[in-house]
């Protein structure tokens, strides 16, 4: 569903080709399969206990990565703890310090923390934002914590987390058929995307709008999966990622450390590893 448009005049993401009314049949074979549902409890869908392959499983999760604790060799996931302060997870007894998150705070940036009513679940679910106190220092920045689980913390190896990544999941496909059908595909502002919007926002404990735009239903998106690695993507498809980013850029980077976005960006460099095996077989994209 490449469309970040044509202006952008670069491969991949960038052609503008809007093939949303091609798009919507694949969506649709997945909706219509019965294999997955909507799980009605936003916290549930990241909880330890509701994991593939466990019967039943997670039914939410159309891809996930696996990972299994306990195991010998570590069969576990790391990913929980990386957006943690170290700090963090020092806090807890001794013997929960094998957890090792950054040694840093990444703090959640002001603007996505406020774009959530205070009674939205999801921000619960996906961020912390309550501090915490270590050594006699209070942090109160907010920070990524979707699937961090405290009384899971791994004792034997920081590695070992019992958590799987959903790389996709239900919800996701509904909100892009939403976008298929906002950008011409055929189907119904009522039923194919407000209906499915509001699906959303009642989960997170949110009232219901109408007529949905673009607009909202990126916002929604981003609310909906932070910290899940989706909204770069969504920028793209959008057409908007120069602007949006590099405005949020001037407005959360006040020690001027991050650069600014140019369309190069928006595509990854070849690795260098792929380039050295067979050279002059790729050309490297620009900007790299």
């Amino acid at each position: 569903m490449a469309r970040s448009g044509p202006t952008y005049s670069i491969e991949g993401p960038g052609l503008g080709v809007s093939e949303w009314g091609l798009a919507l049949p694949l969506l649709n074979d997945i909706i219509g399969s019965g294999l997955y549902t909507f799980n009605p409890n936003y916290a549930n869908i990241f909880a330890y206990n509701n994991q593939s392959p466990v019967p039943a499983g997670n039914k939410e999760a159309i891809f996930d990565v696996m990972y299994i604790s306990g195991q010998n060799p570590v069969l576990g996931a790391t990913y929980p703890w990386d957006l943690a302060p170290q700090s963090y997870f020092n806090a807890f007894p001794a013997g929960n310090s094998q957890a090792n998150g950054s040694l840093e705070i990444i703090p959640v940036s002001n603007d996505l923390f406020t774009s959530y009513a205070a009674n939205d679940t999801r921000r619960t679910q996906s961020i912390h934002s309550t501090g915490y106190t270590y050594l006699g220092s209070t942090e109160l920045r907010p920070f990524f914590k979707k699937y961090l689980d405290t009384t899971k913390i791994p004792t034997a190896s920081r590695f070992d987390w019992g958590i799987n990544f959903i790389a996709i999941r239900y919800t996701d496909i509904l909100l892009l058929k939403a976008e298929c059908v906002l950008n011409g595909a055929t189907g119904s502002q009522a039923t194919d995307v407000d209906a499915v919007v509001n699906q959303v926002r009642a989960r997170a404990g949110q009232p219901a709008i109408s007529n949905v735009t673009l607009a909202q239903l990126y916002d929604e998106r981003r609310r909906e999966f932070a910290d899940e690695g989706s909204r770069w993507f969504d920028l793209q498809r959008s057409g908007n990622l120069l602007t949006i980013m590099n405005n949020w850029i001037t407005a959360e980077d006040a020690q001027h450390r991050i650069n600014h976005v140019v369309a190069n960006y928006i595509i990854y460099p070849v690795p260098q590893t792929q380039l050295d095996a067979l050279p002059g077989l790729y050309t490297q994209n620009p900007g790299y």
